[in-house]
């Protein structure tokens, strides 16, 4: 199952972390996997390229991190990969775990 965590604080994303294999399909067939990377690698380009206040996702064997400070057009890029993440969790529950969490002010 692919693991999708989405943090806000203030209304804001601050991290995003996607993780694993949706398992509907063999290894390079699996088309929910495709859809949830082609989302995040999308976003992921977004960021790097779009919003200079954006630090560049940490990508490494199918897992993806993003934390930290965004400007307004990185936060557009994030919301926009957390709707598609959402319709693809809507469409295939049982493929992906979506969790949209608050951090905790201190």
């Amino acid at each position: 199952m692919i693991r999708a965590e989405v943090w806000r604080s203030g209304g804001r994303i601050v991290r995003l972390h996607v993780r694993g294999h949706a398992g509907t399909a063999p290894y390079g067939q699996d088309l929910v996997c495709a859809a949830v990377s082609a989302v995040v690698q999308t976003a992921a380009l977004g960021l790097g390229r779009l919003d200079a206040a954006a630090k560049a996702p940490r990508v490494r064997d199918g897992d993806i991190l993003w934390q930290g400070e965004s400007g307004e057009a990185g936060q557009i890029i994030l919301e926009t990969c957390l709707l598609g993440l959402q319709d693809i969790a809507a469409s295939y529950p049982g493929a992906i775990a979506l969790a949209v969490k608050e951090e905790e002010s201190s």
